[in-house]
């Protein structure tokens, strides 16, 4: 066997072992994209399981949202900016939802557990809600589906 031969087979296998690890990567950046997709975090996929709230401060002030389940159970969903619109998606929980927005200068709290403030929830569901001065909640109302 020539020298030829030798480096023509270690090319070869080369090029095998690079095409492997090709396909390996593609398989596993296929397997993390698809599982990132299904993140209960997404802000931007929203399946049958959980709900979009839309939260529009209409104050300048900046505020933290909270939902309380029908389940009894309270979740911060995160912090808006002033004058700002934000959307959230989170896992439904339960069957009904109560709003609370806090005043992040004061810290005073708008509605919570309230029997007007409650709305009921589906999977599926996306809601708007506007805030104004104070944290008080101005309206909540259903966004149809597309």
């Amino acid at each position: 066997m020539n020298g030829f031969s030798k480096m023509a087979r270690r090319v070869r296998g080369h090029h095998r072992c690079r095409y492997g690890l090709v396909a390996l990567g593609l398989i596993l950046c296929w397997g993390c994209a698809s599982a990132s997709s299904n993140s209960p975090f997404s802000q931007s996929r929203q399946d049958e399981r959980t709900i979009q709230l839309t939260i529009r401060n209409q104050n300048a002030v900046p505020i933290t949202v909270f939902v309380w389940w029908q389940g009894g159970r309270r979740v911060r969903l995160g912090d808006l900016a002033g004058v700002s619109t934000r959307t959230f998606t989170t896992p439904s929980r339960d069957s009904g939802i109560w709003f609370e927005v806090e005043d992040q200068t004061t810290f005073t709290r708008g509605r919570g557990r309230r029997p007007d403030n409650y709305v009921p929830t589906g999977p599926g569901d996306h809601l708007e809600v506007i805030t104004g001065r104070g944290g008080f909640i101005l309206s909540v109302r259903r966004v149809p589906s597309l």
